[in-house]
């Protein structure tokens, strides 16, 4: 999970379904953002770090290198937000690799630094056929 936010949670992302590509059911969900904050999917070429990450923001920055956006959302009043049907926009194909991570606002700021905008953990999977 990332470092806590303004709301006292720490975010999180986890994918859910099938990673077969034909099927595209893929569901990726983060919780414990912050409500009505915006919040960006996305995903890169390699780990930063090894996948440890760098302090980016008030969080640590786990992908890299050539960096794609999937969508933006918005969190509703749980501080949940969801993201599917990516496989065309994602430009997957069998056997590769996604590493993803959410950037997330958090304008109020949070215990671990002033910054106002967090992440959540990384998040990788491998795309089947």
């Amino acid at each position: 999970m990332g470092c806590k936010n303004s709301t006292g949670e720490s975010a999180w992302l986890h994918g859910y379904g099938d990673t077969s590509l034909i099927a595209d059911e893929i569901e990726f969900v983060s919780a414990g953002l912050v409500p009505g904050q915006a919040a960006l999917l996305f995903q890169g070429s390699t780990k930063i770090a090894g996948g440890n990450g760098q302090p980016f923001g008030n969080g640590l920055r786990c992908v890299g290198g050539t960096v794609q956006r999937l969508g933006v959302r918005i969190p509703d009043s749980a501080g949940t937000a969801t993201w599917d049907h990516l496989i065309a926009r994602a430009g997957w194909t069998p056997g590769q690799t996604g590493l993803l991570q959410v950037y997330y606002r958090d304008t109020a700021g949070g215990p671990c630094g002033n910054q106002v905008f967090n992440t959540t953990n990384g998040y990788e999977l491998t795309l089947t056929p």
